[in-house]
């Protein structure tokens, strides 16, 4: 359960109508939407950070992610945008991408930081599904910081979908619609 969901966003007043339209929602889990006036305060104290923008700088600094933080990085799907900062690739004792290859093709994040000597591709622990199997080991310890880096790839979204759609019909849950 998350008891707070802190958002930031660069424009300013976005964050606060965001939290706005969705507390309604958040309530309904126990959640508390936060709007926060800066990156740090967003992230400072963070258990769990998700970056979804199409900055062409990190978004954060690497020395506000405390010890036990998990980052994923959804954004930044082009080789010259990066939201993650390359300070915390050294810091990352586990970092997973949804597929290898087209992460180190189009992550800026990874690409840059590759670049500047600040990440190898044998710091990839493994890939999304190789975790999910438990073919690679996941974290090690609380003290963990982690990283998952996606770029979008349609093979696992489909994959997702069908195992959705299947655990929802062996529910007896959602509505199928005829198109």
């Amino acid at each position: 359960r998350l008891s707070e969901v802190r958002v930031y966003d660069a424009l300013e007043g976005r964050a606060e109508a965001f939290a706005a339209q969705y507390a309604p929602l958040a309530e309904k889990f126990g959640t508390k939407l936060v709007p926060a006036k800066t990156p740090k305060e967003a992230v400072t104290d963070a258990d769990v950070i998700t970056a979804v923008t199409t900055s062409r700088e990190p978004v954060f600094d690497a020395a506000d992610i405390k010890d036990g933080c998990h980052v994923t990085g959804v954004g930044a799907y082009t080789p010259e945008m990066r939201e993650i900062p390359a300070e915390l690739f050294a810091r990352a004792s586990r970092i997973f991408v949804d597929n290898r290859e087209a992460v180190l093709a189009e992550a800026g994040d990874f690409i840059i930081a590759e670049r500047e000597g600040k990440f190898s591709r044998e710091m990839i622990a493994g890939e999304l599904g190789e975790l999910i199997l438990g073919r690679v080991e996941g974290r090690r310890s609380p003290k963990d910081v982690t990283i998952m880096k996606t770029v979008g790839f349609a093979t696992l979204d489909v994959v997702a979908a069908a195992e959705i759609v299947k655990k929802a019909k062996a529910a007896g849950a959602g509505l199928e619609v005829a198109l």
